[in-house]
């Protein structure tokens, strides 16, 4: 998905290129054109290897089940043509058809290529499950949005589709929490386009997985603590699991599960309970002691700008130097980094300074809290004497 999902203006092929290195450089070996279910299974792997982790993704699109569908073009393929080389819109006037991420990836590479996209979605925009800033950035790119539309029935004529849209409205809410949509009846209209394309969803491929790993209503169950399946040394994790999200919560899946497969190979408990850690609020931040610096804000290119491309990188961030001056923003709450504050502010001289650092001498404390009201990072805590 990285390669192949994620348009290049969103993730550069040279920055997956440099993190990929980096793993080979760690000693991970790869295998590449292995298929799950068909060239290799779990069975197998649970007697080669100590532990496997199943984190395939969802990669199976969706589909929509309304006759001339066939017409219809994969939006997931459609990205994946366009990282392969593609230049060539499959259309000017092109329909979108979703409200997901895949579906704002679509929209925004076709106006990049020079077509004009439509994106027709069944509900209202609050009802999207696309990431806000893409929506965002799709509007102030000028692409054309279509709520409560929602297409019926295709047919081609040549080189068109003739696709009907019905209207919808919004009824009572549904399993997943946003209100269902309802047809409104004799709403039904054909529309002209070139090309029409989908992406109303993604699911995982469960036939390639022993039926121990499922539930009840055949989804993979995994603990989504430790990423542990029902099979001993068998855990899974991310889209595989959970259904379509964002890189970041796969990556999160993965480290958790990391963490388990290690206390697991140590032959410890798998699920490793600990004591919340402790979070500083912003209240027991004392301002006074830090200079105030303004936060730098990334650079983005204007609309104009990153339409024109579709290689050039529409976030291009922070240069070294700006990064490393927003970090030294960083309160380091809860961190104490040795200031001397407490050392000095202490009435009692209850605090020594050992190792370049304060310690507490209880046998002076008598409990006053100046140190702790002064310490300008929240790290001391004050607790009733048993």
């Amino acid at each position: 998905i990285l390669r192949y999902g994620i348009p290049e203006y969103r993730l550069p092929k040279k920055i997956l290129d440099k993190e990929i290195e980096i793993l080979i450089e760690m000693g991970i070996e790869f295998e590449f054109k292995k298929e799950l279910g068909k060239d290799i299974n779990v069975y197998d792997l649970k007697k080669d290897f100590d532990a496997v982790f199943i984190g395939i993704g969802a990669h199976v699109e969706k589909k929509m089940g309304i006759e001339g569908e066939e017409n219809f073009i994969s939006g997931s393929e459609f990205l994946k043509e366009v990282s392969l080389g593609k230049r060539e819109p499959p259309g000017k006037k092109v329909a979108v058809v979703g409200g997901g991420n895949v579906a704002m990836d679509v929209i925004r590479t076709l106006l990049r290529m020079g077509a004009k996209p439509i994106l027709l979605y069944r509900r209202t925009e609050n009802e999207m499950p696309a990431l806000k800033e893409e929506i965002e950035k799709a509007k102030e790119d000028g692409i054309e949005f279509r709520f409560l539309t929602l297409p019926v029935k295709a047919r081609r004529e040549n080189d068109k589709i003739i696709l009907t849209n019905i209207k919808m409205k919004l009824g009572e809410p549904d399993k997943s929490g946003r209100r269902r949509p309802v047809p409104i009846e004799g709403s039904e209209e054909d529309e002209v386009f070139d090309a029409v394309i989908t992406a109303i969803g993604e699911e995982s491929d469960r036939t390639c997985v022993p039926p121990e790993i499922l539930g009840e209503d055949g989804w993979v169950y995994a603990d989504k603590r430790t990423g542990a399946t029902k099979i001993p040394g068998v855990f899974a994790g991310g889209d595989f699991v959970q259904g379509p999200s964002t890189v970041v919560e796969a990556f999160g899946w993965g480290r958790k599960s990391a963490e388990a497969i290690e206390r697991y190979l140590k032959g410890e408990e798998v699920l490793k309970v600990e004591p919340p850690e402790k979070t500083v609020s912003f209240m027991q931040i004392q301002m006074e002691y830090f200079e105030k610096k303004n936060a730098l804000r990334p650079k983005e290119l204007s609309p104009s700008e990153r339409i024109k491309s579709l290689e050039v990188e529409e976030n291009p961030g922070f240069t070294k130097e700006e990064a490393l001056e927003e970090v030294l923003r960083c309160f380091s709450c809860g961190v104490c980094n040795s200031c001397g504050i407490c050392y000095s502010y202490c009435p009692d001289a209850a605090i020594l300074w050992i190792n370049e650092k304060p310690e507490v001498d209880y046998d002076y404390c008598k409990g006053c809290g100046i140190c702790a009201k002064e310490c300008p990072r929240g790290i001391i805590t004050m607790l009733e004497e048993e």
